[in-house]
């Protein structure tokens, strides 16, 4: 597994930490349908949140949320749509941005609720 990689999974395991210690349950990790994937997945009794988590080390000058392109957007609402339809849930949906920056030894973790949504 590459060094990315590595950082990726580690910021999502913060990520689910962060979730699971403010209460929420854990839906699912690395939600895929067709060729997207939603990171996490978790709930309250009202809302069902879905998670894009972004990982960066010390160094790097562009901002975590700064890689959540329109396009990348775009597949998270897709991919959330399918998610709710195969589990036929009616809770109100958000999206919300985990955003880490690590230098190996500390790190920073900034939740962003609401971060964008669809635009109907």
């Amino acid at each position: 597994m590459s060094k990315q990689s590595e950082l990726g999974k580690w910021g999502e395991v913060m990520a689910t930490n962060f979730f699971e210690k403010n209460g929420f349950t854990i839906e699912a990790n690395n939600y895929r349908w067709r060729k997207k994937e939603i990171d996490l997945i978790v709930s309250s009794d009202r809302e069902i949140i879905f998670v894009e988590v972004k990982t960066r080390t010390v160094g790097i000058l562009s901002a975590p949320e700064d890689a959540l392109t329109k396009a990348k957007q775009k597949h998270l609402v897709a991919a959330a749509n399918a998610y709710i339809e195969e589990n036929n849930t009616d809770k109100e949906a958000r999206f919300d941005v985990i955003t880490i920056w690590s230098n190996g030894t500390e790190h920073k973790l900034k939740h962003i609720p609401n971060a964008f949504g669809p635009r109907w």
